[in-house]
């Protein structure tokens, strides 16, 4: 039997979007530029292009840093919405229970 395809089986989790950008990040647009720097090395010597290429390993140093503070933030505005959502629920729930024991007690009033 041919297991019937789901529209969420092909939609990536949001784990595996972080997953991916940070092998990303990490891995391929080092690689990327890299090779850049290698062409420019041949084309025009290494002394043309020390500089440069202290220059953007220092940005992409920072902005590695910058990314990762900005996904600890996120997990913390997530905590934060989470912890929201139960407060909410909890508030709910007790404003029920008020209203449920008042009716009772105005139903037993009548008795």
């Amino acid at each position: 039997m041919h297991k019937k395809i789901e529209k969420n089986d092909f939609q990536l989790k949001v784990t595996d979007k972080i997953n991916f950008a940070r092998h990303w990040r990490k891995t391929i647009v080092p690689f990327l530029i890299g090779k850049e720097f290698e062409a420019l090395i041949d084309s025009h010597g290494p002394d043309h292009v020390t500089g440069l290429m202290q220059k953007v390993i220092h940005a992409l140093e920072h902005l590695e840093q910058l990314t990762s503070e900005k996904e600890i933030e996120n997990q913390h505005v997530e905590n934060l919405k989470s912890t929201i959502t139960r407060l909410v629920y909890l508030k709910n729930n007790q404003a029920l229970i008020t209203q449920y024991s008042t009716k009772k007690g105005l139903f037993q009033a009548r008795i």
